[in-house]
């Protein structure tokens, strides 16, 4: 009797591990797929040279020599602001006098210029990155 559960036990074993092993094959082939479609050319070859798949497999692949979607694209980074270009450029100097309470001399420093002639410039860095902003928006809504 114990003889006859335990070979029911080992093929009931065997056909798990064997379910297991194609469903896994499977989800590796679905991986490949999709991180092709994703960047837009065949990474299966990859996959085959770390070993994560076998060449049998590769050579199997649907998608195998299939012409690819077009990557995704990329959202644009938002244009910085004049406080955003005036703290770039004077971090460095204030952190070396002030390495303790860099931002609070930072926001002072932003807060006695910002209305003057003095923050222009960095007004200006702010207008021709809301331009550059603006075209990379359209291109990507395209």
């Amino acid at each position: 009797m114990d003889a006859l559960i335990k070979a029911e036990c080992g093929v009931f074993l065997e056909k798990v591990e064997k379910e297991f092993y194609h469903k896994t094959k499977q989800l590796q082939r679905d991986i490949i797929n999709a991180t092709s479609k994703k960047y837009g050319f065949d990474v299966s070859r990859a996959y085959k040279d770390y070993g994560l798949v076998e060449e049998e497999e590769v050579l199997e692949e649907d998608t195998y020599g299939e012409e690819l979607s077009a990557p995704v694209k990329v959202k644009p980074k938002k244009c910085k602001t004049a406080r955003a270009f005036f703290i770039e450029a004077n971090r460095a100097s204030v952190k070396k006098e002030f390495p303790e309470e860099v931002s609070n001399r930072l926001s002072e420093m932003w807060k006695k210029i910002k209305d003057g002639p003095e923050a222009n410039p960095y007004k200006e860095l702010n207008k021709k990155d809301k331009l550059r902003y603006d075209a990379e928006q359209l291109s990507y809504m395209s």
